[in-house]
């Protein structure tokens, strides 16, 4: 057994000795370390190189290190019928319900006017409306979405779903496929993305969606920045459509300088930090993932065609 690790921005080496360390044994080298093709059994990554995958003949399961795939799935050379298994655990899930529990807090209790005037020198200080009095909607309701949708409803909230395919979460007014997204989306005042990058999604979050919710909702993208047409959501906002966003994550990453989401009064911004995983944490889970498959305990695979 040989792990291979690749991770883009030049993380591979700390990945590497972290996992090392996780799988005494079991042999881990980075790209820069030319593993055999022919021993690697297993590879953690994210963005790999285009065509490294499928060096390896002897490729058991691929373990993606960050909370989507699409970082994998966009090598169109990865080999099919490997299993590409995604990491999931606590340490995640606890960083994006704190993120967005303080993201929607914000558009709540309508941050982005209060910066707004906070600039302008003006004091405006109206009565604001209280969490059981707002609906805020999750889009996306896997493991993550299902758990802020949950953290949510139990801050007092009212909130909605929609997912692609029909689930039920107690306490949660839950809306499925295409059909029923504007049902969905015309009562909710928080919008919240947390759906997979897939060829269906992307630039879902266009001027025709935005103008689906109630006027002056706010939107809040967690989930990839190809998701979002960039000027649509802009021109919603100067329209008073939407009153506000917060964004961790853009169509280009770092964000330009030259970029109009810089300057914007209204729209609060974070350099892609929601759920980030150190090394440490993320071996650790990595690790795990690993031999749970070589023991054939359950473990959760990507379904390649949906892409998540």
């Amino acid at each position: 057994m040989l792990v291979a690790v690749y991770l883009e921005g030049g993380r591979s080496g700390e990945w590497r000795q972290r996992l090392q360390e996780c799988l005494p044994g079991i042999p881990c080298r980075t790209l820069d370390e030319n593993p055999p093709a022919d021993s690697v059994t297993h590879a953690a990554v994210w963005q790999p190189p285009p065509g490294w995958l499928a060096s390896f003949p002897r490729l058991r399961c691929v373990v993606s290190l960050a909370a989507g795939v699409d970082g994998i799935l966009q090598d169109a050379t990865v080999p099919s019928g490997v299993p590409i298994l995604r990491l999931a655990g606590e340490p995640l899930a606890a960083r994006m319900r704190e993120y967005v529990l303080l993201a929607v807090l914000a558009l709540h209790r309508d941050l982005p006017r209060i910066n707004c005037d906070r600039q302008n020198r003006i004091w405006n200080d109206p009565v604001p409306r209280v969490a059981s009095e707002r609906t805020v909607g999750v889009m996306g309701l896997g493991v993550l979405g299902g758990d802020v949708a949950r953290v949510l409803s139990n801050v007092g909230f009212r909130v909605a779903g929609w997912s692609r395919r029909p689930r039920q979460i107690p306490g949660i007014r839950c809306h499925a496929g295409r059909r029923d997204l504007a049902g969905f989306l015309q009562s909710v005042e928080i919008l919240i993305n947390l759906l997979p990058l897939t060829s269906s999604t992307r630039y879902m979050f266009d001027h025709r969606l935005f103008a689906r919710l109630p006027k002056g909702a706010g939107f809040v993208n967690v989930g990839r920045g190809a998701h979002v047409v960039e000027t649509d959501l802009l021109e919603a906002i100067d329209s008073g459509q939407l009153s506000g966003a917060v964004l961790d994550c853009f169509g280009i990453e770092p964000l330009p300088e030259t970029h109009p989401f810089w300057e914007h009064p209204r729209i609060l911004m974070t350099p892609h930090v929601a759920a980030p995983l150190d090394a440490e944490t993320g071996s650790r889970l990595a690790a795990d993932l690993i031999r749970r498959f070589e023991a054939g305990e359950k473990v959760p695979v990507v379904d390649v065609a949906a892409g998540y």
